[in-house]
């Protein structure tokens, strides 16, 4: 039996109000029309998507994955009767987004305010993960990358580009020898992203190019935390400018070879294909676009 549209609306209206009364109302139908449909979408798919009590209901585990993504749909369905209809043809449903955690504790904020502002209609869900996520299977619009892409066959947008460079607390040097030359930094105590005792960072100078050799003392899988070690001193750390700028200008760290030029990695934002673009999610890539307007990360200000 295929689905249908219409008891996708109904279990929606359920979940949302909490009861099938409430959603009749809702929807201004008999609550045994609703009921109907519902059982109807559950014979369909041959699950049970709501427990049902005298007094009280709730989803099943099918029925809360279900949810989000029926959602979608009527969404999506919405966005379609109007783009074939002469009404208005501003963006609106909802989007979930990826971000990774740095990145969104940074700009995510401000992005959100703008997106609110030029598209009052579109509802974002931002999740922060750092880890890779499959877009399509696990329900998102698109994500936000830091670094050089896989080739998945998604379609992907440069938003802009950060530069990683060694910094270091003044504090280590009571101690330790200021490193004139990238082969110095091997010398020193390094705080890493990866648990590999020899990590090599990528520096380059004029027309040299090289990966300059450095001893991990300890690694942890957070810039943020890697960041505020540098700060207390542990070890010399291969951050973004973005987010040690600030702290340089105030001299809390020193950017070290600072003729050197470190590693240019992009910021992309990845969705499943440019075919299959809605109108909301090309107004939040245009929005997402234009925050980065000369394709830098601004810093970010203590």
């Amino acid at each position: 039996m295929p689905m249908d549209i219409n008891a996708l609306r109904e279990f929606t209206a359920v979940a949302n109000e909490g009861s099938f009364a409430a959603a009749a109302t809702a929807l201004a139908m008999p609550k045994s029309t609703v009921s109907k449909r519902v059982q109807d979408l559950e014979a369909a798919l041959g699950v049970r998507l709501i427990e049902r009590t005298t007094r009280k209901l709730r989803l099943t585990a099918e029925g809360a994955a279900l949810l989000p993504r029926a959602e979608r749909i009527l969404a999506d369905a919405n966005e379609a009767e109007r783009l074939v209809s002469a009404a208005s043809v501003e963006p609106e449903g909802a989007l979930r987004i990826r971000m990774p955690h740095l990145f969104a504790q940074a700009f995510a904020s401000s992005i959100i305010a703008e997106c609110r502002r030029a598209y009052p209609h579109i509802k974002l869900e931002i999740v922060l993960l750092d880890r890779p996520v499959d877009i399509m299977n696990e329900g998102f619009d698109g994500g936000v990358y830091i670094g050089s892409l896989p080739d998945s066959g998604q379609a992907a947008r440069t938003v802009a580009h950060a530069e990683t460079i060694p910094v270091a607390s003044p504090k280590l040097f009571n101690t330790a020898k200021m490193p004139t030359h990238p082969d110095a930094l091997a010398k020193l105590p390094a705080l890493t992203l990866t648990a590999d005792r020899q990590t090599r960072w990528s520096l380059s100078k004029g027309g040299t190019s090289l990966k300059a050799r450095v001893t991990s003392v300890a690694s942890v899988n957070s810039l943020t935390v890697l960041h505020a070690a540098a700060t207390d001193g542990v070890g010399i750390a291969y951050l973004p400018e973005f987010l040690v700028k600030a702290d340089i200008e105030k001299g809390v760290l020193l950017r070290l070879l600072p003729d050197w030029e470190g590693i240019k990695v992009p910021i992309s934002f990845v969705y499943p294909s440019p075919h299959s673009v809605t109108a909301r999610l090309r107004a939040f890539i245009d929005v997402l676009v234009a925050h980065f307007p000369d394709r830098r990360l601004p810093d970010i200000l203590a």
